[in-house]
């Protein structure tokens, strides 16, 4: 009441300018306070959209996984392939792998003349099932039957082998490309899962 009185008792040119100030102030304040409303607004808004965004994304990773999923799926079974013996039983595999040496070994111009089964061993928790394979053929043709075994998918590994030549003769005198007799232990690893059902 005391500054409104004082105010009211005041010469006319102050009077005038608390007339024109009181409200630029008042404007000010409201100007500042409407800015202060207006600036968390877009500040909510932009969260809002970044929330959005993040949530989009979020949907497309959650849409994407089934895919992921199958594709490590794949990717694990294209790995055990390449590394592991399979089938149903340890019989199956061991004629898979009796047919597979047969075809590479007529592909490397080699003659099998006996294959026979080898009791499985076990190396660092893995187990190994194998055959020992008798065949004929040149030094080349061992040669890149041991390379197609040893390069071919599921690796498969020599453990032994045994070899002597014998030199041969032809019709007309002429010494022939020395025939060598081969013996090879062949393994291949079973798959961590794989049964150990159907015998050797």
């Amino acid at each position: 009441m005391l500054s409104m009185t004082r105010l009211m008792n005041a010469p006319v040119g102050v009077q005038r300018l608390m007339a024109i100030t009181l409200p630029l102030i008042a404007i000010l304040l409201s100007i500042w306070v409407v800015d202060l409303l207006v600036r968390d607004h877009r500040e909510s808004i932009a969260e809002i959209v970044q929330k959005r965004e993040r949530l989009g994304q979020l949907q497309s990773v959650a849409r994407m996984e089934p895919a992921l999923r199958n594709r490590d799926a794949q990717q694990r079974q294209e790995t055990n392939e390449a590394l592991f013996l399979s089938g149903p039983s340890e019989a199956v595999i061991l004629a898979d792998l009796q047919g597979r040496i047969n075809t590479l070994a007529q592909t490397s111009a080699a003659n099998v003349q006996s294959i026979a089964n080898l009791p499985s061993i076990e190396s660092a928790g893995v187990r190994y099932v194998g055959l020992t394979v008798d065949l004929i053929g040149t030094h080349e043709d061992v040669m890149s039957l041991i390379y197609a075994l040893e390069t071919s998918t599921p690796f498969l590994i020599i453990r032994n082998g045994s070899m002597r030549a014998q030199e041969v003769v032809g019709a007309s005198g002429q010494p022939l490309p020395n025939n060598m007799y081969v013996q090879l232990d062949v393994f291949g690893a079973l798959a961590p899962n794989q049964n150990s059902g159907g015998g050797t």
